[in-house]
Parts: C-alpha cells; sequence; structure tokens
C-alpha cells in the first residue's frame, strides 16, 4: 500500500484522526494527574517542613508555669503580711494542715502586739479581702501597756467557680422570680 492511498482512504483518514485525538486526551488527562501529584508533594514537603520546625523549637523541659496559673488564688495566703499590712508586729505564726488534700483546710495560729484598731484592721482584711478564711478564735490580753493577741485564723481552699459563685455578694438567696415566658417576637 502506498501513502497516497492510505491518506485518500476515509478509514484510515478517520482512525488517524481519532487516534490524534486520543493521544491528546490522553496528555492532557496525564499532565493535569501530574500538576495534583505536584501540588500534593508541595503540600506534604510543607507540613514536613512545618514539623521539623517545630521539632527544632526548644522544648519546656516542664509545665510547671502552666499548672501554677491554674491554680492561682488556691494557695495559702500570707498570714504574716496581712497582719504585717495591719500595722501590727507579729511575733510567731504557726501553720497546721487539718484533713487530706481539698477536704481540710489549714488553720494558721498568729501571736502578736498591735493596737486595738490595728488588730480590727487585720481582721477586717482576713473577713473581707481573702475568700475562704476566717478569724476562729481571738485572745486579747493588755499587759504593760501594750495589747497582745493570739488569734486562729482558718483557711479553706478554693474548690473551684462553683463555690465562688455560690458565695459571691451578688448571689440572690432564693427570692427569685420566675421568668416571665414571654413570646420573643
Amino acid at each position: 500500500m502506498k501513502l497516497t492511498e492510505i491518506l485518500n482512504d476515509n478509514t484510515y483518514t478517520r482512525s488517524f484522526f481519532l487516534l490524534a485525538a486520543l493521544f491528546l486526551a490522553a496528555d492532557f488527562y496525564l499532565e493535569t494527574e501530574i500538576s495534583n501529584v505536584k501540588n500534593d508533594v508541595q503540600k506534604e514537603e510543607t507540613l514536613i517542613k512545618s514539623i521539623d520546625a517545630w521539632k527544632q523549637k526548644p522544648k519546656e523541659k516542664n509545665h510547671i508555669s502552666f499548672l501554677k496559673s491554674l491554680t492561682e488564688g488556691h494557695e495559702n495566703p500570707d498570714i504574716e503580711g496581712i497582719f504585717t499590712t495591719a500595722g501590727c508586729k507579729t511575733e510567731e505564726v504557726k501553720e497546721e494542715r487539718q484533713g487530706k488534700g481539698e477536704e481540710g483546710g489549714t488553720l494558721f495560729y498568729v501571736k502578736g502586739t498591735g493596737t486595738f484598731s490595728q488588730i480590727l484592721t487585720a481582721f477586717d482584711i482576713i473577713e473581707g479581702k481573702e475568700k475562704g478564711m476566717v478569724t476562729e478564735r481571738c485572745h486579747i490580753k493588755k499587759e504593760q501597756g501594750k495589747l497582745f493577741f493570739e488569734a486562729a485564723v482558718r483557711h479553706m481552699p478554693s474548690r473551684g467557680s462553683y463555690e465562688e459563685e455560690k458565695y459571691s455578694p451578688d448571689r440572690s438567696d432564693g427570692d427569685r422570680k420566675e421568668q416571665s415566658r414571654q413570646n420573643p417576637l
């Protein structure tokens, strides 16, 4: 067969163009698949780079600073600092744990000197500003022109937001009225 006969024959011409169109479509399909694979490879490479950067980032040895921030305000208060702020002079501060964990609390025994108003100011600070603290007993003696006091102060640790809300001053005492169920529309 000669080339002119093949080119003049319609069946060969149609099959040739059909094969050319098929190869062209396959070429476009393969190019899109290759570009998709390249995009996936680039995404994986950026992910690997970010993981490597994270691995090279300096690691904290522990998370104590984070854990301390969670329990902030739950430590034992500075009893001596409270009495010093009020102007009293503390001679002795003893601390006694009561109960286990958060069940009990801490009982502080404080001895010192001060004027009557300074002692009352210290108790006002304890009762007003410090949460979970209460003065259990106090003995005041006057000797040699000075007032000596011995006090027992109990500190109960906070048990979370429920306890703080339960005893908050803006909480209702149960005389709330039922909320009206009006249709908002």
